[in-house]
Order: C-alpha cells, then structure tokens, then sequence
C-alpha cells in the first residue's frame, strides 16, 4: 500500500500541475518524473511500472518522456565556495548525460510537432463565426410594398425592364 501511495502522490503532483496550465491555456503534453530512487521498494522500475499504466488507461492524449534517477551529486552540491560550484558544475553534466539516457527527447520533438501541426489545421479549418441578425424593430414600423408597387415607383422614377 506504501508503494501504491508513492505513485499516487506522483500522479496527483502532475495532476495538480496539468490542470494548473490547462486552466491557463497551456496544452500538457506529458511529463517527466524525476528525483526517483534507483533501488528498493520505491525504485524507478517500480514507480515506471504504476505511473506508466496510469496515463495509458486516463491519459491517453498525454504522455510520459521519461524517469530521471535521483542523483545523490546533485544534493550535496549546493555551495557557495569555489570547490561547491566546481562540484555543481560536475553534478550539472552528470544530470544532462543522465537525462539524455532516461528521457526519451525524439518523443518530445514527435509531441510538440504533431500539436504544432494540429494547431495550424485548427487554424485553417476554423469555422466562421456565423453573425447572428437581429431585426430592427424600426424597420417594422415601414410599410410594406408589394413588388408590383415597387416595380411602377421604379417605372415611374425612369428606370427600364430592359
């Protein structure tokens, strides 16, 4: 059940920030799940396993880009000395090699490329606004001509049936 709970708070996490950014009218593409432990109960395999069913089952339009590893360099790294910001330097290089190896970035690029282009379609094939008329009541109010009378008033102003 511990487990279970672990992944949930994952999925609410992006649930949360998903819905966070759809409310601003930012479309979600995915995500990325990171700061994962890479052993035990609670490891990456475990979480990918659970988190992955999820968004297959409920997030069919939405995707998952990957599981980052927790990376212990990275936290001890927070310094303000020369040698701490050497460290975070190394620690900053570890995370994007350990990044490449655990996101899948051709499936971001696919993502964001089909929405681009499904935007556009959008955009093209918009439908018109269709104007709805109104009537004016003061034209109500005009008398109403038959064609035959509008016809002589034309005859009679100089216009021909030609």
């Amino acid at each position: 059940m511990c487990a279970l709970y672990l992944f949930l708070v994952a999925i609410d996490s992006y649930n949360m920030n998903a819905s966070y950014f759809q409310y601003q009218n930012v479309t979600v593409l995915g995500a990325i799940f990171n700061r994962l432990s890479t052993s035990g109960y609670y490891s990456l395999e475990n979480c990918k396993g659970a988190v992955t069913q999820y968004f297959e089952t409920y997030k069919q339009h939405e995707q998952v880009f990957g599981f980052v590893p927790e990376l212990p360099s990275i936290a001890q790294a927070r310094s303000t000395s020369d040698e701490g910001l050497q460290n975070l330097l190394e620690s900053a290089n570890e995370f994007v090699s350990v990044f490449g190896q655990y996101v899948d970035m051709a499936l971001i690029m696919k993502a964001a490329e089909t929405h681009q282009k499904q935007e556009v379609l959008e955009q093209i094939f918009k439908k018109p606004k269709i104007l709805s008329v109104k009537p004016n009541p003061a034209l109500s109010l005009l008398p109403r001509l038959s064609r035959n009378a509008i016809e002589n008033a034309a005859s009679k102003s100089g216009a021909s049936a030609a």
